[in-house]
């Protein structure tokens, strides 16, 4: 970082040259003394800077400033030069146009405004945020430097009201949150999330997530220092600030996922999940206390008896502090969660959420960082806030195991080591999902039905009731149905048919949705897994088979060819199963139509079908 002085040295020079050639011009006196006029005020502008001069001051705009005022002045000096020669004949031969001098006068008076802005915004406490002329095609350019410059040595009240615009300047467009970023605006926001007052770190952690609008602007922040700030938050913040530095984390990670490995050198995984485990930590203990018990009831039932216990204790007067175990630092179990009891209830669900929701980005395709939640105390979390958190915990808990499972679902290594059916944690997630999904709880049921599609090759033979909530979903609003016939003739139970093709018909997108995600998540069990055949007769023995059937006669572009890939697969493998007589009407159906079977899966899986139920079953 140079100094004022050394940034100064070379300008203030210049402008010394500029003023004594001008007293020995002898010819067009008037216009260098003009000249000299605009070099003797930036001298003292220049020099008046190195007065005031600070340890820490803001640079880019210096820089740029005193770049220019450098250029100007040196052609400055260039034509004064000019004027300088005694010599009669060489007075003769210079021609020096009039405009010459009007341009030189015309820059000096702007290096002039410049400068004297540049003096407002360091040594002024932001009074002087006027339009510079160096900026005079970009004033966003000057409104953040101006902004940027109050972080640096303004009061807090300034720095509060520079911070709110700088938040409101990286709403505003991609462009600007470039700007801010690439005119070193990240710095003194770290410093202001560090440093500064409760209510500025929470605006400074807002900026920050919000600065990060691509790869490359997120990778100025992470070069910056950000995850260090972020980790000694995350250790000793206050609680409100924490959530939000839990969001900017999740906001980062999400335009740049490749920081997440630079999150997890600094251990913010490790700090995420302890404020997760917060006050739900003793699900650790409670999911081993007797196996042959429901997982989630014994984590439900602890989970109230120590809310009781709280609050018990808070009517006598007495501290309360739910403790953290496994903590390999002793002081970051104090730090983290000083007086959290003791916290506004939103704090906590707010932060709950919070970290939910990074944890959900970081999970993506991360095989180590899913490896590291799962094996943490983040799953048996997850399962409580999932039944007593608010909307938005939910669906970030839910969010985040289904990433964590869709990565168990390629990585065999993670999936045999944190999901193992023998698995406490695992069997208190699986109750969850499967809860979730019964209660058809619309907000939950996409990620929570791709979680369950996800785990379809962890379940035993036994495990026959996570076929049966998926398949009810099949059955959604029936209340919602239309009078549309179906597209195909063949299936006899007219109630049956028209049931179902009205359902889908009415099915708005949301519905629609969910109704392919449980066909996919059904397939999952029915396709490339080692229980396949059983699964699929488990399906047939629910009664899934006829609203499969609907669902492919319906037409419905959404559902229609996955419905269809899952009737084939359960043909392949139970092809005497029951109901199974009119599947063979519709495949042979399926077959003839062009949109059908242009789909490459169903160009191979349709005849292979077909061939099976021949065996069993005639056409009628």
């Amino acid at each position: 970082m140079d100094t004022m002085k050394q940034i100064l040295a070379k300008a203030i020079r210049l402008a010394d040259q500029v003023i004594k050639s001008a007293k020995d011009v002898a010819c067009f006196k008037d216009e260098c003394y003009n000249i000299k006029s605009y070099a003797q005020k930036l001298a003292a502008l220049l020099r008046d800077m190195c007065a005031r001069t600070r340890s820490e001051f803001y640079e880019r705009p210096v820089h740029r400033v005193i770049n220019e005022t450098e250029r100007v002045l040196d052609n400055a000096l260039s034509v004064v030069l000019k004027c300088c020669n005694n010599s009669f004949i060489k007075r003769v031969l210079v021609i020096i146009p009039a405009a010459e001098f009007r341009k030189v006068s015309s820059q000096l008076e702007s290096c002039v405004g410049d400068v004297s802005w540049l003096v407002g915004i360091l040594f002024m406490a932001g009074e002087n945020l006027m339009l510079p002329p160096i900026a005079a095609n970009d004033p966003i350019l000057a409104w953040i430097w101006g902004y940027i410059s109050m972080l640096y040595h303004c009061s807090p009240d300034d720095r509060h009201n520079a911070v709110n615009e700088l938040l409101s300047l990286s709403r505003d467009s991609y462009r600007n949150n470039k700007l801010i970023v690439h005119e070193g605006g990240v710095v003194p926001l770290l410093k202001l999330l560090k440093e500064g007052r409760i209510e500025d770190q929470v605006i400074a952690a807002k900026t920050i997530g919000t600065l990060g609008c691509d790869s490359e602007t997120t990778q100025l922040i992470i070069d910056a220092g950000v995850s260090l700030v972020f980790a000694k938050i995350l250790k000793e913040g206050a609680m409100e600030v924490q959530a939000e530095v839990a969001w900017a984390i999740s906001q980062l990670v999400a335009k740049y996922p490749q920081c997440g490995d630079i999150f997890a050198q600094h251990n913010i995984i490790r700090l995420l999940v302890e404020h997760l485990a917060f006050e739900t930590d003793h699900v650790q203990n409670v999911v081993v206390i007797n196996k042959a018990t429901s997982v989630l009831a014994l984590v439900m039932a602890k989970t109230r008896l120590d809310m009781r216990k709280a609050i018990d204790e808070c009517n006598d007067d007495k501290p309360y502090r739910i403790p953290c175990p496994h903590q390999p630092n002793s002081s970051l179990a104090v730090t983290s969660f000083k007086g959290g009891d003791l916290e506004d209830p939103n704090v906590k669900s707010r932060i709950k959420g919070m970290v939910a929701r990074a944890l959900h980005q970081l999970a993506k395709s991360d095989s180590s960082i899913c490896c590291s939640i799962a094996e943490s105390r983040a799953m048996t979390s997850f399962v409580v806030l999932l039944e007593e958190g608010t909307e938005d915990v939910q669906h970030s808990s839910a969010m985040a195991l289904m990433e964590i499972t869709a990565v168990a679902e390629e990585d065999t290594v993670l999936r045999r080591s944190a999901f193992r059916p023998s698995s406490p944690a695992c069997k208190a997630v699986v109750d969850q999902l499967v809860k979730v999904v019964e209660r058809q709880s619309t907000h939950l049921l996409i990620p929570c039905v791709k979680a369950i599609g996800n785990l379809a090759r962890t379940f035993r033979v036994t495990e026959t009731r996570i076929i049966a909530p998926l398949v009810e979903l099949l059955y959604r609003n029936e209340a919602k149905f239309s009078e549309d016939p179906p597209r195909s003739k063949f299936i006899g139970n007219t109630r049956l048919r028209g049931s179902f093709t009205r359902l889908i018909r009415r099915l708005g997108e949301t519905e629609a949705e969910i109704c392919r995600e449980a066909l996919m998540a059904l397939r999952k069990f029915a396709c490339h897994n080692h229980l396949q055949i059983e699964h699929s007769q488990a399906i047939v023995d629910v009664g899934g088979v006829a609203p499969i059937i609907q669902l492919v006669d319906s037409g419905d572009e959404m559902v229609q060819i996955p419905a269809l890939i899952l009737l084939c697969n359960i043909a392949l493998h139970v092809p005497n199963g029951e109901g199974l007589v009119r599947a063979y009407n519709l495949i042979e159906w399926a077959s003839k139509q062009g949109d059908l079977t242009q789909n490459e899966m169903l160009q191979t899986l349709i005849p292979e079908a077909k061939g099976r139920l021949e065996i069993y079953h005639t056409c009628d």
